[in-house]
């Protein structure tokens, strides 16, 4: 995960390192583990559900009780051979009912236990010192959008589209608006709409579901692009079998490559989508 999230940075995309280790590291190695101690089921605690569609004899990844919470869009990587031996038992509780489960069980860790929000292999604050050891600096130009020259950064690595803080330039606030890499140049605006992105191209795609290519480019979906990120409608056209078109119908600030969007039909995480590009 250390590699990918390297290669991501190197290519000046944002990686999603939550996403992959689910499918290829954390969830699988989970399922190995238990298959070799003929254990059938996996439980954790996401917020999610996994439920079993009698009609299609497939499992279905579907959003938590409480949205705010939901997990869905880490687990939208998962295939069918690992959402059928996964147990989700917070799926339809929100918050507040499972901390209250937690103190009746006497389980008062809960209570004084921070979560965390960083990722597992280096904390937050810790990231430009992360940043700096592997790649060290690399000086480059900080233009706004007509060229001007505003001032210098010491490596794109440090920037995601749509950043605001950390750009350290006075008279703002700006934001990032693209990164040049042919230049090394980050280009930034202080106008907003500069960030509006109505076309994504994903690549590779994946769908949790098997035959539902022709069922959703025929009708309105939603997408979110980011974890915390609202729903928004979208269409999708599927371009090669690894490649696809989402079509807004607003326009979305700060698409950022090297993310995911992750699809939805109502309730029904459908799959997602490494962000190749957007426009």
């Amino acid at each position: 995960m250390i590699k990918y999230f390297i290669q991501e940075l190197s290519q000046k995309r944002t990686p999603n390192p939550c996403i992959v280790c689910n499918y290829s590291v954390k969830i699988q190695s989970l399922l190995e583990f238990a298959r070799k101690q003929n254990i059938k089921y996996v439980a954790t605690g996401h917020y999610s559900k996994v439920i079993y569609n009698s009609k299609t004899k497939e499992v279905e990844l579907r959003r938590a009780k409480d949205h705010l919470k939901d997990q869905s869009y880490f687990l939208s990587g998962l295939n069918q051979k690992q959402l059928k031996y996964l147990v989700l038992p917070l799926g339809n509780l929100d918050k507040k009912e499972v901390y209250q489960l937690a103190k009746e069980f006497h389980l008062e860790m809960f209570s004084y236990i921070k979560q965390s929000q960083d990722f597992c292999f280096v904390a937050n604050k810790s990231l430009p010192i992360f940043y700096q050891k592997i790649f060290g600096n690399q000086q480059g130009k900080i233009l706004d959008i007509n060229g001007k020259v505003l001032g210098k950064h010491n490596g794109l690595y440090y920037y995601t589209l749509g950043q605001r803080k950390g750009i350290g330039l006075p008279g703002g606030p700006f934001y990032v608006c693209r990164l040049d890499l042919k230049n090394n140049s980050l280009i930034v605006t202080k106008n907003q709409r500069d960030l509006l992105r109505q076309h994504i191209v994903i690549s590779p795609y994946h769908l949790i579901n098997s035959k539902e290519h022709t069922r959703i480019e025929k009708k309105q979906v939603y997408v979110k692009v980011r974890s915390q990120d609202h729903l928004s409608k979208c269409k999708i056209r599927f371009l090669t079998q690894k490649r696809a078109l989402i079509v807004l119908a607003k326009p979305k600030m700060s698409v950022s490559s090297g993310q995911f969007a992750v699809l939805y039909d109502g309730q029904k995480c459908l799959g997602n989508g490494r962000i190749i590009d957007s426009y």
